[in-house]
């Protein structure tokens, strides 16, 4: 299974995916409260699930993920390969998924 976006975000950094990867109700409470705050939406344990970006169970929020579009229009895997790369997009991105906890890898 690929564990890395195309925005390069490393996949088993994130909490909802390791929240379904444990498959623990406890995560999920955890990771829907504190998401909800940190996206200023509402957000149930039951919303808590993805087995990574290029998964076919993708979180609800990334379903319609620009960097997915991007990519595939651009022909290339991962952001990191386009000529336009570092975007202002992809700048504003890599700040915003600070407080995640997430990790970026350009490698």
């Amino acid at each position: 299974m690929e564990t890395k976006a195309p925005c390069g975000i490393d996949c088993t950094t994130c909490a909802i995916f390791k929240a379904t990867a444990a498959d623990s109700r406890d995560i999920r409470v955890k990771t829907a409260a504190d998401w909800s705050k940190l996206l200023n939406v509402e957000l149930n344990p039951e919303d808590i699930h993805c087995r990574g970006c290029l998964s076919d169970e993708v979180f609800k929020l990334c379903v319609n993920c620009h960097f997915k579009k991007c990519v595939a229009e651009k022909g290339v895997l991962r952001c990191k390969d386009c000529a336009d790369f570092q975007c202002e997009r992809h700048s504003d991105f890599t700040e915003f998924q600070e407080p995640f906890g997430t990790v970026i890898q350009f490698d």
